[in-house]
């Protein structure tokens, strides 16, 4: 009877222990996941729960204002209510592939309906994508251009000229040398580049990188 009391006092005490580990191992694995990398961690831009609208849906002629100061990727980009527009949203939900898109726009001469940039109307869908193309490779201090030579003065070869506006300095381009050959420069970089593009969560931009 003793031994009895003794086995089932042994049996019981077994069970607690087994089921004490099982406890924390599972606590174990718990934390474990919790230390492998989310979806936010990867080098693309984390973009909230609304339903991703393809590249095909995406219009830049909705684009009715260019806030003067900001980058498209910072909620610079408004409708003709000047209310926020989500579309810079819409293209960074597709990671890097909203690179070759608005590459892809460069040489559009459609005309916007109401010019998004202040105090000039003759806007084309061109300018609007190459203005969305600088914010994206731009760091947050709104000058620094995260690609070496593509600043917007840079690129656009003001050179010495102070006074002129950075739309006027792209008219002067263009007329030089023309839209296709913007395009042409901003392919090259995106063919020999594609690979190290990355997405930088704390500056909000594209970067480059190994």
């Amino acid at each position: 009877m003793k031994f009895f009391r003794y086995g089932t006092f042994l049996s019981i005490a077994t069970s607690c222990i087994l089921a004490a580990c099982s406890n924390v191992n599972t606590a174990k694995s718990v934390d474990s996941a919790s230390l492998l990398p989310s979806a936010s961690s990867t080098s693309t831009p984390q973009m909230n729960a609304r339903p991703k609208r393809s590249l095909s849906e995406i219009d830049l002629t909705t684009i009715k204002h260019i806030a003067p100061k900001g980058r498209a990727q910072d909620d610079a980009l408004e409708d003709e209510n000047f209310n926020e527009l989500t579309l810079a949203d819409d293209l960074l939900a597709h990671g890097k592939d909203s690179i070759p898109f608005l590459i892809g726009k460069l040489n559009d001469e459609t005309e916007m309906k109401r010019g998004p940039v202040d105090f000039l109307y003759n806007v084309y869908v061109g300018d609007v994508a190459l203005i969305i193309l600088n914010d994206f490779f731009t760091e947050n201090d709104g000058k620094t251009s995260t690609i070496p030579g593509f600043s917007w003065d840079e690129f656009l070869e003001r050179g010495n000229d102070k006074n002129s506006m950075g739309i006027d300095i792209l008219r002067n381009y263009i007329e030089k040398h023309g839209r296709k050959n913007i395009q042409d420069r901003w392919q090259k970089m995106w063919k020999e580049n594609k690979e190290n593009i990355f997405w930088d969560k704390a500056e909000r931009c594209f970067k480059l990188g190994k």
